[in-house]
């Protein structure tokens, strides 16, 4: 929990716990100094593991949008999101899905809108870099069980060793190295 201002766009952020979920809160001051409330909102999801810093998504009307507010791990603060330094559009800047893919396991757009979202799986999990599993685990439970057997490269999955290195290199760069 915590608050801080944004000189620039005299925006105040509050983020504090409500019946067990995190919310942040966004107003500014009226001319009487009074707070006037533009946004309180609950967030959806956590991007990042915190080693760094963790954003925070939240949803509007079925759409997703970034907070304004990320917590910086090293110095123990919370300040404006990663680009609201460039213009703080408060809880108004879209998720994007070229964002999404990176950040979340599973993306997939809904009713053809990049804010509207399903993220079937939420962690990065295995298959974001290595593909599909299905095949792969069918033939270690076949392994296991006496069934198979381990020579050789196992083609069931991608492994970065058994290929030249810009492909391991430009799977890695899907994500890392990536511009945005």
């Amino acid at each position: 929990d915590g608050e801080f201002s944004d000189p620039v766009s005299q925006k105040h952020y509050r983020i504090y716990r409500q019946d067990g979920r995190l919310r942040q809160e966004e107003s500014i001051r009226t001319t009487a100094g009074a707070p006037l409330i533009l946004c309180d909102l609950p967030v959806r999801y956590v991007i990042g593991s915190g080693s760094f810093s963790r954003s925070y998504l939240v949803d509007r009307d079925g759409c997703l949008f970034v907070s304004p507010a990320t917590w910086y791990t090293a110095p123990k603060e919370w300040k404006l999101s990663p680009g609201y330094d460039r213009g703080n559009l408060g809880f108004q800047r879209p998720v994007l899905m070229r964002c999404l893919v990176c950040h979340a396991g599973r993306v997939e757009s809904l009713e053809r809108s990049p804010q509207r979202v399903a993220l079937p799986a939420l962690v990065i999990d295995c298959e974001r870099c290595h593909g599909p599993g299905e095949l792969h685990a069918r033939k270690w439970d076949g392994v296991i069980a006496g069934q198979g057997t381990n020579s050789g490269p196992d083609e069931t999955i991608f492994n970065p060793v058994h290929f030249d290195r810009q492909l391991g290199e430009d799977v890695c760069a899907q994500c890392h190295l990536h511009s945005a």
